[in-house]
């Protein structure tokens, strides 16, 4: 169950995404990998347009264990206005670093 302290940050997260970290054991860091992706992605995008809420990048789990992006609202407009077919992501997690990568193409 989630503590009333990661309330906020939840609301960053669409309901798939919540779903899927409330099922690991470790959620604070799956929640932190999952935000640090969003960013990776908005800035992979190249773009100075705020979007409305990070709840327009969705990083999800397919059933390989790969994660992928989709995009929603104004950011999906940005990234079909450059071209934008494909995110690719990357993350890396080791104590109390997270790294995380978004390449558009």
């Amino acid at each position: 169950m989630v503590d009333s302290q990661m309330r906020g940050f939840i609301r960053q997260f669409t309901e798939k995404e919540i779903e899927e970290v409330l099922k690991q054991e470790n959620q604070y860091i799956a929640f932190a990998k999952r935000f640090s992706l969003k960013e990776a992605v908005y800035k992979s995008l190249h773009t100075f347009e705020g979007i409305r809420s990070f709840q327009e990048i969705e990083i999800l789990t397919d059933s390989n264990g790969i994660l992928f992006v989709s995009l929603y609202g104004r950011i999906k407009e940005i990234a079909d206005k450059n071209g934008i077919s494909q995110i690719l992501l990357s993350v890396s997690y080791e104590r109390d670093t997270i790294v995380s990568m978004a390449f558009a193409e």
